[in-house]
């Protein structure tokens, strides 16, 4: 498959980017960054490497570095958030930023406890990117984290 390389430019060169998209639709591409998309509303077909599905209202999708990806959103009304980050903000270690899933469902995220977390983060994330108030970084960081690691534990490797 034929893909771009999306190569993303930071503000103040603080490698962590939030926005959010109403019927988005992207080709193929891939980034050195973790890509994170949350479905706020509707559904949209997401494919990840070889791998195409449907996510619903509520489910998280996970692009990991290096990873092909693209959305098509066709006569699906949907709203999605993308938190895109580069792997350092976890780890300085590269195998501690693979997560053994893709696709984690709404009701895979509530089974686990991890619902409030999830939207807490990109809130969190959104607001703290926007204002910059002294330790937004470190604010940014801790919440990417904390939800990176909570999910980690619970998904198999």
């Amino acid at each position: 498959m034929r893909a771009l390389h999306e190569m993303r430019r930071f503000k103040d060169d603080f490698p962590v980017w939030y926005g959010s998209y109403v019927n988005i639709e992207f080709f193929p591409h891939w980034q050195k960054e973790i890509e994170l998309i949350y479905v706020r509303r509707g559904r949209a077909k997401i494919t990840v490497g070889e791998n195409s599905f449907f996510a619903g209202q509520g489910d998280i999708v996970l692009c990991s570095s290096g990873e092909i990806h693209s959305c098509q959103s066709a006569d699906m009304d949907n709203y999605l958030d993308f938190l895109v980050f580069d792997p350092t903000v976890i780890s300085s270690v590269s195998e501690r930023c693979q997560l053994g899933v893709v696709h984690v469902p709404n009701e895979e995220l509530e089974r686990l406890g991890l619902v409030k977390m999830c939207r807490e983060m990109l809130e969190t994330a959104a607001r703290e990117l926007k204002e910059q108030k002294p330790y937004y970084r470190e604010v940014v960081k801790a919440c990417i984290r904390q939800f990176w690691y909570s999910l980690k534990r619970c998904c198999p490797q």
